[in-house]
């Protein structure tokens, strides 16, 4: 019988699928943004809501959604392609 061998490939299949270091950082990066852009809406929501419009219950929750709309247009014109 003759014995075949196969080539063995440098990097195992899982490897040469998978992203470059420089990727994921750039990946992970891009969440601390998105969690900081998130952070500063719930500051600006809260800030507002204690300082201005501490009583008034339908004009708060307005405003709210107001900027709420506000931050997610400024999201997906500036910062989706981050």
């Amino acid at each position: 019988m003759r014995c075949v061998r196969h080539a063995v490939p440098a990097y195992p299949d899982s490897m040469a699928a998978s992203p470059g270091i420089f990727t994921l950082a750039i990946e992970m990066m891009r969440h601390v943004y998105v969690a900081i852009y998130i952070l500063l809406l719930i500051a600006v929501i809260v800030g507002v809501d204690i300082i201005f419009l501490k009583n008034l219950f339908w004009l708060r929750l307005a405003v709210n959604i107001g900027i709420v709309v506000v931050f997610a247009a400024v999201y997906y014109a500036l910062l989706k392609n981050l």
